[in-house]
């Protein structure tokens, strides 16, 4: 199990509310595009990061409590406009909505490359329902290996220039 220590260790604690990446960054290029219909119950820990109740990214539930995301994702917003709906194949409905007690950006996150464009959030409790649910990390040492399958899950577009899919999209 990865220690939640060690992992924010990364972080030097930037607190949400950095300029919005959007000032800067008028387009993001290389995005994953196209994928089928996916049912949450096969990918438990991928959740929806809302913003004023509507979906703006993916998110991956880290343990009970802890979710990783992309820092542009979060930058230019406080801890309170932020939620998390997990359990739920569709993007803004079904499942459940836990909001952000509070979250960090990386230390060396740059606004203009997206280098280190991650950042970690505290749920404000648990999720308690069966589709939302911690992913398998590998244990120290181990982990995927050159030339392996990965499999991305999200609420991405499924056309060049298309909008954002409304059910998660596994590809």
């Amino acid at each position: 199990m990865i220690k939640l220590g060690a992992l924010l260790a990364i972080f030097s604690g930037i607190a949400l509310g950095a300029p919005d990446y959007r000032a800067v960054v008028p387009m993001l290029d290389g995005r994953i595009v196209g994928g089928q219909n996916a049912n949450i119950a096969t990918y438990p820990y991928q959740v929806s990061l809302q913003r004023s109740n509507s979906h703006i990214c993916g998110a991956g539930l880290i343990s009970a409590r802890w979710v990783l995301t992309a820092a542009h994702c979060v930058t230019g917003g406080t801890v309170s406009s932020f939620s998390l709906r997990g359990g739920s194949s569709t993007r803004n409905s079904g499942g459940q909505v836990i909001t952000i007690s509070s979250g960090v950006v990386h230390a060396s996150y740059n606004t203009r490359t997206l280098d280190f464009d991650i950042a970690a959030l505290q749920l404000t409790s648990a999720f308690t329902i069966a589709n939302a649910r911690a992913v398998a990390l590998p244990s120290a040492g181990s982990g995927p290996v050159a030339g392996a399958t990965a499999t991305l899950t999200g609420w991405g577009s499924t056309t060049e220039g298309g909008s954002a899919a409304t059910t998660l999209q596994v590809r």
